[in-house]
């Protein structure tokens, strides 16, 4: 069983950090799109560099990042007691 448990937990960390992983994506297009629209071509190149400084600019244009880590670990943990529960009734029934 810890196996098991072991592979779905894998499983859902590898997609927790793709769906991650693509909304930070898309959060970044975003900033980078805006200000390419004002010809901020340095405010860009900095916002690569400096995280604070992303940020602050993600906040004066109302882009928020697409997904908070609580709701990353959620859905993680949501997946992952529904794998459980799949796997428990599977083997109640084996033995009913």
């Amino acid at each position: 069983m810890c196996s098991y448990i072991d592979t779905v937990y894998n499983e859902a960390m590898r997609i927790g950090n793709e769906q991650g992983e693509k909304r930070g994506e898309e959060s970044m297009a975003m900033l980078g799109r805006q200000l390419l629209e004002e010809n901020r071509i340095d405010e860009l190149m900095k916002s690569y560099d400096n995280v604070e400084y992303r940020n602050k600019l993600m906040d004066q244009y109302g882009i928020k990042w697409l997904c908070s880590k609580e709701k990353l670990k959620m859905s993680i943990l949501i997946y992952l007691k529904d794998q459980l529960r799949n796997k428990m009734k599977s083997t109640l029934a084996n033995y009913g």
